[in-house]
C-alpha cells in the first residue's frame, strides 16, 4: 500500500466500476452484524452466565484463573468467525474489478489474508480473557486490594485520594470497569457508527472506508485490510494531470476529446476534492481504530493486567498467572503490530499517539519486569519499589 500520492494499482479507466450491488450489500451486512454481536454482546453474556451458574469447581479461581471449559462458548464463536470472514471476504472481492485483483495479487495484497486471519483468532482469544479477567481478579480480591491501594497511597498528591477509591471499588472492581469500557466503546458503539447505509451504484472510497470500520467492529482484519486499500486506491482513480494540461494547454483533452478551461478546471477541482473527502474519511477511520481500539482498548487492558502480575507474584495465583501473562503477552504483539500499522496509514498525525501506545506497553512491560527486583514486586512510575513492610 503507497501514501507517496501514487496508486499502486491501475486506474479504472477503460473498465466499469463494480457496481453496489445489493445481494453483495446484504451479506456484508449480515456477516459483519451477525459476527459483531457473537463477539461483543453473546460472548461477555456468555462468560458471566457461566461464571454465575456454573458448578464452583468450573469457574474463574485464583488458583487456577478461567476454566479450560469455559473456552466452549470462545470455540462456538471463533468458528462462525471462519465462516464470517470467508463469506464476507468473497463479497468484498467481488466489489474489486478484474484488473485490480490482477495486481493486488501481484503485489502481494491478498497474501496478508491467512496471517490476518489469524490476527482475528487471538483477538477473539483476547476479548475472551478480557471478559474473563474481572471474575478472575474477583476469585484473587484478598491478596490484590489491600496492595493495590497500598501502591497507590505512595503516589504524590492524588495517591491518597485513589487509594480510598481502590479499597471502596476494589481490584476486581477495575477490572469489572475496563473491560466495560472496551465493550461500549469498541463493540456497542461500533455497532451503532460503524455499519454502512445501503445505497444503490457504484463503489467509492468512502464506502469502503465505511465498510473497513465495519470490518474492524467484527474483529475480522482480513476484510477490513482489503476495504482499507480499495479505499486508498479510490483517492487515485484519477491522474489530475490531465486535467490540468487540459486547463493550461487550450482545452486539448484526453482521446482527442476538447474541454474548454472552465470544464476542464471543474474536473480537477471535483476529482481533488473527492480524494480529500476519501483521504479524511481514511484518516478518520485510523485515528479511532488508534484511539478507540488500541489506546483506550489495548492499553487499558494491559496496564491494568501488568498490575494484577506484580500483585500476584510468587503469590498462591500461579495458574492465573500464566493465563493472564499469555493473554497480555498476545495483547501486547497485536497492540504495537496494529499501531505501527496505523501509524504507517496516518502518517505524521498518528507519531504522537503511537508514542503514547509504546509507553503504555514499555510502562506496562516495566511493572512486570521490576516485579523480579522489587522486594515485594510492586512498583510505581513516581516512587520506584513499594516496600509494603512499611505500611
Amino acid at each position: 500500500m503507497r501514501r507517496d500520492g501514487y496508486s499502486r494499482v491501475a486506474s479504472n479507466a477503460g473498465n466499469p466500476k463494480p457496481e453496489l450491488d445489493k445481494s453483495v450489500q446484504v451479506i456484508l451486512r449480515t456477516q459483519f452484524l451477525r459476527h459483531s454481536l457473537l463477539s461483543w454482546v453473546v460472548l461477555p453474556l456468555a462468560v458471566y452466565g457461566w461464571e454465575s451458574l456454573a458448578p464452583r469447581q468450573f469457574r474463574a479461581s485464583c488458583s487456577q484463573g478461567y476454566s479450560l471449559i469455559s473456552l466452549l462458548p470462545l470455540f462456538l464463536v471463533e468458528l462462525h468467525y471462519l465462516y464470517a470472514e470467508s463469506c464476507a471476504w468473497s463479497a468484498m472481492k467481488s466489489l474489486v474489478s478484474e484488473p485490480e485483483l490482477v495486481i493486488l495479487k501481484h503485489f502481494g495484497v491478498l497474501q496478508h489474508r491467512k496471517w490476518l486471519l489469524l490476527l482475528g483468532l487471538c483477538e477473539g482469544f483476547i476479548l475472551f480473557t478480557d471478559a474473563t479477567f474481572p471474575f478472575v481478579a474477583r476469585a484473587c480480591d484478598e491478596i490484590l486490594t489491600e496492595d493495590w491501594g497500598t501502591a497507590w497511597g505512595d503516589v504524590p498528591l492524588v495517591g491518597q485520594s485513589i487509594a480510598s477509591l481502590v479499597r471502596a471499588v476494589r481490584f476486581w472492581g477495575f477490572a469489572l470497569l475496563a473491560t466495560a469500557t472496551v465493550i461500549l466503546v469498541n463493540g456497542v458503539a461500533g455497532l451503532l457508527l460503524c455499519i454502512p447505509f445501503s445505497h444503490d451504484g457504484q463503489a467509492t472510497g468512502t464506502d469502503f472506508v465505511a465498510w473497513a470500520r465495519a470490518a474492524e467492529t467484527a474483529l475480522m482484519p482480513s476484510v477490513a485490510m482489503l476495504a482499507e486499500e480499495m479505499a486508498n486506491q479510490k483517492r487515485h482513480f484519477a491522474d489530475h494531470s490531465q486535467e490540468k494540461d487540459a486547463r493550461e494547454g487550450g482545452g486539448a483533452a484526453p482521446f482527442g476529446n476538447k474541454l474548454d478551461p472552465d470544464t476542464a478546471v471543474m474536473y480537477e477541482d471535483f476529482n481533488r476534492n473527492l480524494a480529500a473527502h476519501i483521504h479524511f474519511s481514511e484518516s478518520a477511520h485510523f485515528m479511532l481504530l488508534m484511539l478507540g481500539k488500541l489506546l483506550l482498548g489495548r492499553c487499558l487492558q494491559l496496564w491494568i493486567q501488568s498490575s494484577f502480575l506484580a500483585l500476584a507474584f510468587h503469590r498462591e495465583a500461579a495458574g492465573a498467572k500464566d493465563k493472564v501473562i499469555l493473554g497480555c503477552c498476545l495483547g501486547a504483539t497485536l497492540l504495537l503490530h496494529r499501531a505501527m500499522h496505523s501509524m504507517k496509514m496516518l502518517g505524521c498525525m498518528g507519531l504522537p499517539l503511537l508514542l503514547l501506545i509504546i509507553a503504555c506497553v514499555a510502562w506496562s512491560g516495566a511493572k512486570i519486569a521490576w516485579a523480579f527486583f522489587c522486594p515485594d514486586h510492586i512498583w510505581n512510575l513516581t516512587t520506584g519499589c513499594v516496600k509494603l513492610s512499611q505500611h
